[in-house]
């Protein structure tokens, strides 16, 4: 029932004691129907003209309910003398009294405001402790900021998931929350089936996505977690809750995902996207919830960083001899505290098993103010501690979007068709079927001397954040290196079978005969003098401009 506050005139939509605009106690709007299908007078009564019933004791007894409707172990303010009828009184207490055994102290309720299957859009913004990273150490930076409700932004249509970067969507899903749990061959096959499904139809409608994959899904619940893993990067069945500032992929290794579309054309525009839900059967989310941050108060060039968190023990992350990702480590951006001050946080309270938390994690068009969604897990000391811990699943899935050829004419529904029915997603182990990225090329430049290990990441990573098509990268980097070009030595084929035969530690042709056109170069390179353009020597220097080189 919509209520209003006394003081401030704040309208409320849920039962609470006080207002979150002033503090102060509140009351039912005029206009709206009391708790119990009877409404408050029209006009505000004179206690002092009450009349008496026939035992004399009206006037006290409403006297009486007025003070009950006013204690209170919240120390609200007095209550207008609007609620002059005794029944109305009588319903009014009724409700306090249920709402006192439902919740312990005014905090757990300022903090939270969780005890309804509703969530209140009305819950107080948090101050909470983030972990950024240091840029030079990449060490944790704990960062006091504030996390603001995004409900009522949501409900007013200012929030926008291509534009900020995050969404909360309604959806039920038909899995039960031991259905997520439930790791058989049998579990296991119902997620793929019907939860998968559920979450493609959903992504697709709030995306416009003509095709959407499911990569990959990950329970989460702190008390359940598997202890053995390294982080929470590192899987498992139930892992914990990721409590730093992170995005889950480098655009490097979005670039390497968007490969595994099979068939997709090479200037397929695409998203990565994560898809987050409560699966509680019971309870709303309390505590520990995930918090996004606002991307277009995000500056992509200083803000992030590269980051590698390792999976295991000892992770390796980068092969030294040709700066290949070893898959040990989860590649990824971490912000810096630069400016944590302009950086805007939201959160959800409350969150319910029938909404689901939509968030960008890579947009292949630059573009887009929405490329990257820094998020992270927060956890609010002003929660009471006894409530349920926190359970959900996240989605990552890849969105495919095929723009349509004006040369497609009056076929381009079956054009368009035909190559979404083409596309594919391998499998993460379909070697053959996975296309040849930026690094795989860039590996191979290493093996043939034109770069450095260290270099491939950073090149790799660079190109896809421009969104720079593989052949001009090479081209240019032949270019700057004063390294022949030839086409067909760039070729899929010859990549794979270079990288195959230097994984086996034999020498390849391609690479020898790379060497010998490198030596054959150089020989026949000529230097020129800067002056007048004649061939270079310290001599020619001495004599033609009367200086030494």
């Amino acid at each position: 029932m919509p209520l209003i506050c006394t003081e401030c005139g704040e309208r409320i939509e849920s039962y609470h004691k006080f207002c979150s605009n002033c503090g102060t106690t509140i009351r039912p709007h005029p206009s709206s129907p009391s708790p119990t299908s009877f409404s408050p007078p029209s006009q505000e009564p004179v206690l002092a003209e009450s009349k008496d019933d026939d035992d004399g004791n009206d006037d006290a007894d409403l006297q009486l309910a007025l003070k009950l409707s006013l204690d209170s172990s919240y120390n609200a303010p007095p209550m207008s003398a609007y609620f002059a009828d005794d029944d109305y009184l009588l319903a009014l207490e009724l409700q306090r009294e249920e709402e006192r055994s439902r919740e312990d102290t005014l905090p757990q309720i300022a903090s939270s405001k969780m005890f309804s299957r509703t969530p209140n859009t009305h819950a107080l913004d948090v101050k909470a402790t983030f972990n950024y990273t240091d840029k030079k150490t990449l060490d944790p930076i704990p960062k006091r900021v504030l996390v603001k409700n995004a409900r009522p932004l949501q409900n007013s249509g200012a929030l926008d998931l291509l534009t900020n970067g995050f969404a909360l969507v309604p959806q039920e899903t038909s899995l039960t929350t031991a259905d997520f749990y439930d790791n058989s061959a049998e579990g296991k096959k119902l997620r793929e089936e019907i939860y998968y499904a559920e979450m493609e139809s959903l992504i697709m409608q709030h995306t416009g996505a003509d095709k959407v994959f499911i990569l990959a899904d990950q329970v989460r619940n702190n008390n359940r977690k598997d202890a053995s893993k390294q982080n929470a990067f590192s899987g498992g069945s139930v892992s914990g809750y990721a409590s730093v500032v992170h995005s889950d992929y480098c655009a490097k290794r979005s670039t390497q995902s968007f490969l595994r579309a099979n068939g997709a054309p090479a200037n397929t525009r695409y998203m990565l996207i994560n898809a987050w839900r409560n699966i509680d059967d019971a309870n709303p989310i309390y505590n520990d919830t995930l918090a996004c941050c606002d991307t277009t108060s995000v500056d992509d060039e200083q803000d992030l960083i590269r980051f590698d968190a390792p999976l295991k023990e000892n992770a390796h992350c980068m092969s030294y001899k040709n700066g290949l990702s070893l898959g040990q480590c989860a590649e990824q951006y971490r912000m810096n505290t630069k400016h944590v001050d302009k950086h805007r946080w939201y959160y959800f309270p409350a969150m319910e098993k029938d909404e689901v938390l939509l968030f960008t994690q890579f947009d292949s068009d630059p573009s887009r103010s929405s490329r990257f969604t820094f998020h992270s897990a927060f956890h609010d000391s002003t929660v009471n501690q006894s409530m349920p811990a926190r359970q959900s699943i996240e989605i990552r899935a890849m969105c495919v979007f095929i723009d349509e050829d004006d040369d497609w004419g009056v076929s381009h529904n079956l054009i368009k068709n035909t190559i979404l029915d083409s596309i594919q997603l391998a499998n993460v182990n379909d070697t053959k079927n996975i296309g040849v990225s930026l690094q795989m090329k860039l590996a191979v430049a290493t093996q043939r001397k034109i770069l450095q290990p260290h270099e491939v990441d950073v090149i790799a990573d660079a190109a896809a954040l421009d969104s720079l098509e593989d052949i001009d990268v090479i081209i240019n980097l032949c270019a700057e290196r004063k390294h022949e070009f030839v086409l067909k030595d760039w070729s899929n084929e010859v990549i794979r079978e270079e990288l195959q035969r230097a994984k086996r530690g034999v020498k390849t042709k391609s690479a020898s005969r790379s060497k010998a056109k490198g030596k054959a170069l150089k020989k026949k390179v000529t230097l020129r003098c800067h002056h007048c353009g004649e061939p270079d020597s310290a001599e020619h220097h001495r004599l033609v401009h009367g200086h030494t080189h």
